[in-house]
């Protein structure tokens, strides 16, 4: 879906992805970035913004990459939104917040990423700062409790710059909102020095842990994400305990006699183990995986036949 605002003598566009919830279509989680961009040091000429904010952007368009690989399927409906015109003074996210507004929208937290890929520092010093509002200590409190758990992130919470960004508009109409942004300011902030050689990767990785997390656990990270054909296995796959520690119990229904390959991916989609491939009879099994010194974190166990596939979300705790 695409806005658009008319601004000085070109126009700037929203740009809107919708995954459908399937059992609350209608509460609404938004995952944003702003995608412009300005140079200071020269205003006639292209802006880099690898940092501010190619890295919100990027964190946008990550999350959906994953949760579309492992055909996710939420339990309320996800907006992946880049908002345009935000250095011009939040134009773009004031405009879609009203909107949202005055249709009734139902958002149950607006999630915004800008400016979280400079850290010139060492990873035992790496901090994320979560920026946040007086209406939402309880996203704030859930982004605290994933940063925790499942990053190598220390967090420092701020409300310093929570006004100037595109959070700030969704707040102001009254919607939970979080700002995630990097604890170094960049020193090429709205220059021709914004440049992917100038920011770390590695720790911007760390941060779209967090908006991913949250989302996971507010729609049910159990839930068995797909599945092409019951005609070979049954839909009530499931994990179990989900949350683990070290090993989870995988569950599922084998409808007719099948080969079944089954195997464990992480967030960024690398497989990181097999841990069964074998000829399975009509029933109900049950294999376990030892996730042994895998991180914790956020999992996909894929469930395979020459006719079905099913994903089950996991997540590791310790």
């Amino acid at each position: 879906t695409l806005f658009r605002s008319n601004i000085t003598t070109t126009w700037q566009y929203n740009v809107e992805l919708t995954l459908k919830g399937h059992t609350y279509p209608e509460r609404v989680y938004i995952l944003g970035a702003h995608h412009d961009a300005i140079n200071w040091d020269n205003p006639m000429v292209n802006a880099p913004g690898a940092d501010d904010n190619g890295s919100g952007v990027a964190a946008v368009l990550e999350i959906a990459r994953v949760l579309a690989k492992f055909h996710y399927i939420p339990e309320s409906t996800i907006r992946f939104v880049t908002f345009s015109a935000e250095e011009l003074g939040l134009i773009g996210a004031y405009h879609y917040a009203k909107n949202a507004h005055e249709s009734e929208t139902n958002i149950v937290m607006m999630l915004n990423s800008d400016m979280i890929s400079n850290c010139p520092v060492g990873e035992d010093e790496w901090i994320v700062q979560l920026h946040t509002y007086p209406n939402s200590q309880h996203v704030t409190d859930l982004a605290k409790e994933i940063t925790t758990r499942f990053t190598e992130l220390d967090f420092v919470e701020t409300d310093r710059y929570s006004n100037a960004t595109d959070s700030y508009p969704f707040f102001d109409f009254g919607y939970p909102a979080i700002f995630f942004h990097e604890n170094i300011f960049s020193p090429n902030y709205h220059s021709g020095q914004d440049l992917v050689v100038n920011t770390n990767k590695h720790y911007a990785a760390e941060i779209i842990r967090i908006p991913l997390g949250m989302l996971i656990k507010e729609n049910k990270y159990g839930f068995p994400v797909k599945t092409m054909d019951f005609n070979t296995l049954n839909e009530a796959s499931k994990a179990f305990p989900n949350p683990f520690d070290k090993k989870a119990t995988i569950s599922f229904t084998v409808e007719k006699p099948a080969h079944v390959h089954i195997s464990i991916f992480n967030a960024e989609g690398t497989m990181v183990e097999v841990v069964d491939q074998a000829f399975f009879q009509t029933g109900q099994h049950a294999i376990t995986w030892d996730s042994k010194d895998n991180n914790p974190g956020l999992y996909f166990c894929r469930i395979l036949t020459n006719t079905s596939e099913q994903f089950i979300t996991l997540i590791k705790q310790h």
